[in-house]
């Protein structure tokens, strides 16, 4: 499973008007690298809305003592 993920883009300060061109770009590039999307699953993160659900549920339930008790949430 292979994704490109763009919901970043929205706290970033990017030219959004060149996202769309931007995914398009890391997809093709994805498929030039060997995938074969009959053998694999290629997806757009924006197009699956249970990330952003997810992303919104952890945000509300996890507390920031478990966070830093977490070594992949420490810089």
């Amino acid at each position: 499973i292979y994704c490109v993920v763009d919901l970043h883009s929205l706290t970033a300060q990017l030219v959004h008007d060149d996202l769309a061109d931007q995914t398009r770009s890391i997809t093709a590039a994805f498929l030039a690298s060997g995938i074969d999307p009959r053998k694999h699953i290629v997806f757009n993160q924006s197009r699956v809305m249970q990330h952003a659900e997810l992303a919104w549920i952890f945000n509300c339930v996890a507390r920031i003592g478990w966070m830093n008790k977490m070594t992949q949430f420490k810089d």
